[in-house]
């Protein structure tokens, strides 16, 4: 699943990524660029792809297993769960796969492009972001129930509380079995920038990156911001949690560890391009895939000293591109790379540590693959960003006192949330959700399944499914509008800001 585990940390617990230089394994081309990041369990990769596909491939040799058609590009990383594979396309549908096969099981209209926003599957219930944050029966694709917002992101879903970002608003919290809004709390709303990449949980805190160029640490229980750091550019991707750190990677090529209590920048260190994915953290190493040629480094946990980095034929608009996460598999890294010269070279490759000579010939590659690696000088800087942040910074291993309950349900007025530093009214699909909740409430009180929204109601048996599926065009809805009262907000709130 998205970022290994259901806290979407991105630790490889278990695996250990190379310290010294890499070789590969063994190339596959793709018929396009890939899509996502490679997801892999039970001997095979997982992988949407922008020739609108999903594939399966074994990860022993990168041989092709299955592709399964969409209705257009695949960017939605896949979620596989008990044997079946979930994922959306821009054509809008949720699919389910069987994960050996291939088959399709069952599929659902969201409505909107999917995008790559990942489906989190959690005991039993698909939730995914479109149009309307949705969720489904796991089993049959059914709708349970939805939820509107300005932009819903990628969520993640941790004890009966769904995470997700709205890239028009903040950070909200919905409960996962009713669709009740727990919280909601806004980052920008001057500027309508809201948090893009999906959260990640642990047990005192929700970590996420903005796009108002900022990485938030949010309180896990009522959203208030504990504290966020400002750095060069758009935070895109999605946190690292692990070693008792917080790293990012941002689209002014750095990466950057901080401390995740109070937020304290502990190093950054310069990359050869843009870091628009989530780094991966495995035994002490950091791994960031980067906008350039040199697609692939591997950095010191503690230090951001670059320990090697991995570099493809041709510069950055003719050599291999990484966007995707890197993912570890027996210690080994797979990665699934872009071609922007000729997207048809575009590759998924798997690295092996120790300098070795590739296993085998790549399949259905010509010639011997590249195994130029190099060590270059690190390069880190210490930056001098903008920093806020509440004086109240908890512990993260556990606080002193205990935390009051959430006041933010889905009977609470729909206006400003309580924070360190922002505040706002919730967009006009927020707002109708909580009104959409109470209604969601009272009917499951009497027993009576109740579904919101105007589009599709339920899975789609494969039979019914049309032959070839036709393409519809899909556009982007507007952004909400978010109006502010700043007299208002002071009033009711006092002026918290910095």
């Amino acid at each position: 699943m998205l970022g290994y585990d259901q806290y979407n940390t991105g630790h490889a617990g278990g695996e250990s990524a190379p310290t010294t230089d890499v070789a590969t394994r063994w190339t596959t081309l793709l018929d396009d660029d890939a899509g996502t990041p490679p997801v892999i369990t039970n001997g095979s990769i997982y992988l949407g792809n922008r020739d609108e596909t999903i594939r399966s491939y074994d990860v022993s040799t990168g041989d092709e297993e299955w592709v399964f058609d969409t209705g257009d590009i695949a960017v939605s990383p896949p979620a596989v769960v008990d044997g079946y594979v979930y994922a959306g396309s821009n054509d809008g549908w949720m699919y389910c796969l069987d994960a050996d096969s291939g088959e399709l099981e069952w599929e659902f209209d969201t409505g909107d492009a999917i995008g790559p926003r990942a489906p989190a599957v959690v005991e039993g219930s698909v939730y995914i972001g479109s149009d309307e944050l949705i969720c489904l029966d796991a089993a049959d694709g059914d709708e349970v129930w939805r939820r509107g917002m300005g932009r819903p992101e990628t969520p993640t879903v941790v004890d009966g509380t769904v995470y997700i970002g709205d890239s028009d608003y903040g950070l909200v919290a919905w409960d996962a079995n009713t669709g009740d809004l727990e919280w909601a709390e806004a980052t920008s709303p001057e500027t309508e920038d809201g948090i893009d990449g999906a959260p990640a949980v642990t047990d005192t805190r929700v970590f996420a990156g903005g796009l108002d160029d900022t990485v938030y640490a949010f309180d896990r229980e009522d959203g208030d911001i504990d504290w966020s750091y400002t750095i060069g550019s758009e935070a895109y991707a999605a946190p690292t949690v692990a070693d008792d750190t917080v790293f990012v990677g941002g689209n002014d090529n750095f990466v950057y560890a901080f401390d995740p209590v109070d937020g304290d920048l502990r190093w950054a260190t310069e990359q050869t391009g843009q870091v628009l994915r989530s780094v991966t953290y495995a035994d002490g190493v950091v791994l960031a895939g980067t906008i350039d040629s040199t697609c692939l480094t591997a950095m010191d946990a503690s230090t951001g000293d670059i320990l090697w980095q991995f570099t493809t034929e041709g510069d950055r608009d003719e050599g291999d591109l990484l966007e995707a996460s890197p993912t570890l598999v027996d210690n080994d890294i797979v990665i699934a790379t872009e071609n922007w010269e000729d997207a048809q070279l575009a590759k998924l490759i798997r690295l092996t540590g120790g300098g070795e000579e590739p296993a085998q010939n790549p399949p259905g590659v010509p010639g011997e693959p590249s195994t130029e690696t190099q060590a270059p000088a690190t390069r880190t800087r210490t930056p001098e960003p903008t920093r806020t942040r509440t004086p109240d910074s908890r512990n993260e291993g556990g606080d002193a006192t205990p935390r009051a309950t959430p006041t933010a349900t889905a009977t609470a007025t729909p206006t400003a949330t309580q924070s360190g530093g922002s505040g706002g009214d919730l967009p006009d699909g927020l707002a109708n959700s909580v009104v959409s909740a109470i209604i969601g409430s009272l009917a499951a009180l009497f027993g009576i399944k109740y579904f919101s929204g105007d589009s599709g109601s339920g899975g789609r048996d494969p039979g019914d499914r049309p032959n070839p599926k036709l393409k519809e065009e899909v556009h982007d809805r507007p952004v909400d509008d978010i109006e502010i009262d700043e007299e208002q907000m002071t009033e009711e709130f006092g002026d918290r800001r910095d």
